[in-house]
């Protein structure tokens, strides 16, 4: 890069997408301010955090059999947490898209995608599975939809 300088910086290459969603707990419509943002999640516990914000999960340890726990040995703990706890343990399995338009009242959500993102591939890594969430930047980055597999993103132009 040094000898080549800025020339050998390639341009990035996006792609528009969109997905319907359905919200988990008010309809979308609802939520006022709302700032929606795309989180690309790769794997299941790292969803499961993102779904159990404000509060973090913790190992099920046997001790606590009345409360739900995750199909991972997990469970939502009484311990309060922030996004940045999540992304500090899961830094590799999230991506943020921040380019994002919703229809509040379909749930139709278009957003860009960097290329380098391959959503086309049912995995990113052997065996773990992609998924879509919006997040909502006014409420601390909680997940205000349920989450969607990223085989239902479709490709589109905006």
């Amino acid at each position: 890069l040094q000898e080549m300088g800025v020339s050998a910086l390639d341009v990035a290459q996006y792609s528009a997408y969109y997905a319907f969603l359905k919200h988990r707990r008010l309809p979308f419509g609802d939520l006022r301010p709302l700032m929606p943002i795309i989180a690309m999640v790769w794997g299941n516990r790292a969803r499961d955090a993102l779904l159990a914000l404000p509060y973090l999960l913790e190992p099920n340890d046997g001790a606590h059999p009345n409360r739900s726990t995750g199909r991972n040995g997990w469970r939502r703990g009484s311990r309060l947490g922030s996004f940045a706890d999540v992304a500090r343990e899961h830094f590799g399995e999230i991506q943020l898209v921040d380019s994002v338009q919703l229809d509040v009242y379909t749930g139709r959500a278009w957003f860009l995608l960097s290329d380098s993102v391959n959503v086309s591939a049912p995995t990113r890594l052997a065996g773990v599975e992609t998924w879509i969430l919006l997040l909502d930047a006014s409420r601390g980055l909680q997940a205000v939809s349920c989450p969607v597999p990223a085989s239902e993103l479709r490709r589109c132009a905006l």
